[in-house]
């Protein structure tokens, strides 16, 4: 599954307000000042982007996500869409 489906994913989850992508020409500060967020949710492998946030001048709650087990976007789709027989994980 390609970054923009995982993005949807999160974006589709009722918490969520919005999901941004990065990337090697993210523009920290301008998302900030656009978006003004109370809360950034950082993944589990985003160890420096909490340095950055604050760099940037942002104030609010920064939450750090744990690793969830084993769990991949194919069974996300499946739990998000039962129905759908393309989207059940597939056996290994």
């Amino acid at each position: 599954m390609n970054e923009e489906h995982r993005r949807e994913l999160v974006e589709a989850l009722k918490p969520v307000d919005r999901a941004v992508l990065g990337g090697v020409d993210f523009d920290t500060k301008a998302i900030l000042e656009s978006l003004m967020p109370d809360i950034v949710a950082l993944g589990y492998d985003q160890e420096d982007l909490a340095e950055v946030l604050r760099r940037e001048g942002f104030r609010g709650e920064i939450v750090k996500l744990g690793k969830y087990g084993d769990i991949s976007s194919s069974k996300i789709r499946a739990l998000l869409n039962p129905s759908n027989p393309a989207s059940k994980p597939q056996p290994k």
